[in-house]
């Protein structure tokens, strides 16, 4: 047999064996932010049934709820970055805790059966954003292993891959944090 032919070999199986290592592994970290999304929508989609529930009972409450109506327009713009999308889905998470809060102040509203339902729900999904996230950064610490160590860096650097942000969760009304990656 050709020597040419086995060192072709020998360097075409482990760059295929790498390059496919690193793809599945960034096909997992996406999936993983889809389950974030999927999550982030669901909430979303929750926003207006909150807002239509308590605005009759929460007359003091206006401004959280108009702050809440424009977050929710801005959350469904496609214009944002990952940066501001975190930052506005901080800043939501802080406004329905505030709602949340402020229902206690109303026991008609508290005691709703609507009302109870949609707090269930929002736990739920806030349950769900917890999961996903600790699922994300699992497999965000992988995938940085994998591309930043060798042989993988000289793949990524092939395929372009960069390093992805993991996100600090707190279990009690999500609050989702950049936490900024650096290899030196």
């Amino acid at each position: 047999m050709d020597i040419r032919i086995i060192a072709a070999g020998l360097v075409a199986i482990p760059t295929i064996y790498f390059c496919n290592k690193l793809i599945r592994k960034k096909n997992v970290v996406d999936s993983a932010t889809e389950s974030i999304n999927a999550a982030l929508q669901d909430r979303y989609d929750l926003i207006p049934e909150l807002i239509d529930t308590v605005k009759s009972y929460m007359y003091c409450e206006c401004d959280a709820l108009i702050k809440l109506t424009r977050m929710h327009a801005n959350a469904l713009s496609y214009n944002i970055g990952e940066i501001e999308k975190i930052e506005l889905n901080n800043s939501i998470t802080g406004t329905l805790k505030q709602i949340m809060e402020a229902a206690e102040n109303y026991p008609d509203l508290k005691f709703s059966d609507n009302f109870l339902q949609l707090q269930k729900r929002w736990t739920d999904i806030e349950d769900r954003l917890s999961a996903s996230g600790w699922i994300y950064n699992n497999v965000v610490m992988d995938y940085n292993n994998a591309i930043i160590s060798f042989p993988g860096n000289l793949f990524a650097d092939l395929l372009g891959y960069k390093t992805k942000t993991i996100i600090e969760i707190r279990r009690k009304f999500l609050n989702i944090k950049l936490q900024s990656l650096s290899y030196n």
